[in-house]
C-alpha cells in the first residue's frame, strides 16, 4: 500500500512539473511574441514617419494618454494591496480613522486617491495638470483635487501648518523630482504640513530589482511574471478595444542613480504616434533615508510589497515626532 501511494505521489509530483513547464513556456511565448512585434513596429515607423518624442512630462498628458494610463498603469487590486500595507503599518493605533486627513502627492488619475478614501477620513490629491486633475475628480469623488502645476515647486504656504496627519507619495513621482535639493524642498513642506506625530511615506524603489512591466500587460494577473522568466523582461505592451497600444521599455542606469522609461503610443494600424521619455532620478534607499531624516523626520518602518506583487518596492515610513515644530513659525495657506 505505501509503495502505492509513493508512486501516485511521485506520478503527481512529475504531472504538475510538467504543466508548469508547459505554463511558463507559454507565458514566455506570449511576452516574447508581443515584444517582436512592437520591435518591428518601431523600426518601421521610426523609419517611415516624423512621429515626435516628447522628453517634458508637461506635454505628456493629454485625453489621449490620461485615457490610456488610467485603463492599464493602476490596477485596483495593486491599489486595495497598497492600501491595506499602509492601513496596517502607518494608521492602524496611530490615528482615529475619524481624525485621518490624507495629502496624496501625485494623485495620477485617481485610482490611488479613491482608494486611500477607504483607509483615511479625509483625502486630499495635488496634481500638476489639469486633464490628470479633471480624471482624478472623475475616478475619486470622494476626495478633494488640487491642480498646483509643478509639484516639487509648490511653496509650504500651500496649506497651513499642521494640517495632515499623512503626507503620501505614491508610485514613482519622488523619482520624478530633478535633484536632491528640490525633494528635501518636497520633504521639508511634509514636515511642515504634517502634525506632531504624523506619517510621511514614500513609495521607494530599488533600480536594479524593480519590475517596471506594465500591469494589465502581464497574461496573469497577481503574478510576478518576473519570478518565472530566466532574464528578467523590462519591457511591455498594452493593447486596447481599438487596436492602439502602448509599448514600453525601462533602461535602469544604477551608475548614475537614474533610469530611463520610454513610452511608444502607436495607432490602431501600426504607426507610430509618438514617444515619450521619463526620466527617474532614483538614488539608493538608504540616500532617500538620509535625505528625510535630515530634514528632522524618524524613519520607523520599512515595508515590503512583495504581497502585491511589487518586487523591488517598498514603503519608507517616517514620523515627524511629536515634540518637534516646524522651525518657520505658523503660517497661512490656501483652505483644504
Amino acid at each position: 500500500m505505501k509503495t502505492e501511494t509513493g508512486t501516485l505521489i511521485l506520478l503527481l509530483i512529475i504531472l504538475v512539473l510538467i504543466i508548469g513547464y508547459f505554463v511558463v513556456g507559454h507565458i514566455q511565448t506570449i511576452l516574447e511574441r508581443n515584444t517582436k512585434k512592437v520591435d518591428e513596429t518601431f523600426v518601421s515607423a521610426r523609419t517611415s514617419d516624423t512621429a515626435p518624442t516628447l522628453d517634458n512630462p508637461e506635454e505628456f498628458y493629454d485625453d489621449y494618454y490620461v485615457q490610456r494610463i488610467d485603463q492599464s498603469y493602476f490596477p485596483e487590486s495593486k491599489n486595495i494591496c497598497r492600501c491595506a500595507e499602509l492601513y496596517k503599518h502607518a494608521y492602524l493605533g496611530d490615528f482615529e480613522k475619524s481624525s485621518t486627513k490624507t495629502l496624496l502627492y501625485g494623485a495620477n488619475t485617481g485610482r490611488f486617491l479613491d482608494a486611500l478614501a477607504g483607509i483615511s477620513a479625509n483625502a486630499v490629491g495635488i496634481v500638476g495638470n489639469k486633464v490628470l486633475a479633471d480624471k482624478a475628480r472623475e475616478i475619486a469623488p470622494k476626495s478633494k483635487v488640487i491642480q498646483t502645476g509643478n509639484l516639487y515647486k509648490m511653496p509650504p504656504s500651500e496649506f497651513p501648518e499642521n494640517t495632515f496627519t499623512h503626507f503620501v507619495i505614491e508610485d514613482k513621482n519622488y523619482y520624478q523630482i530633478p535633484t536632491s535639493q528640490d525633494r528635501k524642498g518636497v520633504v521639508a513642506n511634509a514636515f511642515t504640513w504634517l502634525q506632531p506625530g504624523g506619517k510621511l511615506i514614500i513609495r521607494a524603489i530599488d533600480p536594479t530589482k524593480f519590475d517596471p512591466m506594465i500591469p494589465s500587460s502581464v497574461p496573469i494577473r497577481g503574478v510576478n511574471i518576473q519570478n518565472y522568466l530566466e532574464k528578467r523582461k523590462h519591457d511591455s505592451t498594452v493593447y486596447f478595444d481599438d487596436g492602439s497600444y502602448i509599448s514600453t521599455h525601462y533602461t535602469p542606469i544604477p551608475s548614475e542613480q537614474r533610469a530611463v522609461f520610454r513610452e511608444d503610443l502607436y495607432y490602431p494600424n501600426g504607426s507610430l504616434k509618438r514617444s515619450h521619455i521619463h526620466r527617474w532620478n532614483i538614488p539608493p534607499i538608504d540616500i532617500v533615508i538620509e535625505e528625510v531624516m535630515s530634514v528632522g523626520f524618524q524613519h520607523t518602518e520599512s515595508v515590503p510589497l512583495k504581497s502585491c506583487t511589487s518586487p523591488g518596492e517598498q514603503y519608507l515610513i517616517f514620523t515627524k515626532p511629536e515634540y518637534k515644530r516646524t522651525m518657520q513659525g505658523p503660517r497661512t495657506g490656501s483652505k483644504v
